[in-house]
């Protein structure tokens, strides 16, 4: 098993190596940047705020998916909704049935959602979410389907498509255009990514939790802050 201090060496490997190209990173940018939601209740975690792995050992994985689910209400934020299944994710990847147990649980709200004739936007971005988050998770780690790691979970799902399905059920919500330019930030599409974080950067000053996120120090080898980060690679192709 991987340990933290070795998962704080591969976020500063990844940083490195993404040093030549834009935007610069610390590692995998669901996982590896701890979100700021200030009083609000999300899984139990650390109080080392520098540190982006603050599970406690203490933690029962059996209650995980249950308290998931029940912390993403519909009156989450979607920055706060990031950051549980940011926690989520990496406490999941001890048990891979766990990490099954929650993706089946958030995919199943989504697609009754669906089945239904009334999609939930926030059903949609949490399952998209997570599928993305844990595959970084998976990747973080040097998970693989050779040695049952949590990867194999979210290996062959793309949870970009239900991030963007749910951003037009939403109407655009800015926080989800934020969690859409993480995701695709070292895809291909950077066009993509360009619109995205236009978006959430056009929203910085009606939204405090929002802006806070944008103008907090991301762990990048030039010490930018995320509108740094995403205003610098939105920018990259025009």
């Amino acid at each position: 098993m991987i340990r933290k201090r070795e998962m704080r060496s591969t976020c500063i490997a990844l940083a490195l190596l993404a040093a030549s190209s834009v935007p610069v990173l610390a590692g995998p940018p669901l996982v590896c940047h701890r979100l700021d939601i200030g009083s609000a209740r999300s899984l139990p975690w650390g109080t080392d705020s520098a540190s982006w792995d603050q599970t406690l050992a203490s933690y029962n994985l059996a209650n995980l998916a249950g308290e998931t689910l029940a912390l993403l209400s519909p009156q989450t934020p979607v920055i706060v909704r990031m950051e549980t299944i940011r926690r989520a994710a990496i406490y999941a990847r001890r048990s891979p049935g766990t990490a099954k147990e929650l993706i089946l649980k958030l995919s199943a709200r989504a697609h009754d959602a669906e089945a239904q004739g009334h999609p939930d936007a926030l059903a949609m971005f949490d399952y998209g979410y997570l599928i993305e988050t844990t595959k970084e998770v998976g990747w973080a780690y040097h998970a693989s389907e050779a040695d049952g790691g949590q990867s194999n979970v979210a290996m062959h799902l793309d949870g970009y498509p239900w991030v963007t399905r749910a951003l037009a059920a939403g109407r655009g919500d800015p926080q989800m255009e934020f969690a859409a330019a993480l995701i695709v930030l070292e895809r291909s599409d950077l066009k993509s990514h360009r619109e995205h974080a236009q978006k959430a950067l056009a929203a910085e000053h009606a939204d405090s939790l929002l802006a806070r996120n944008l103008t907090a120090f991301f762990t990048g080898t030039r010490g930018d802050t995320m509108t740094a980060l995403l205003a610098r690679s939105a920018k990259a192709n025009d």
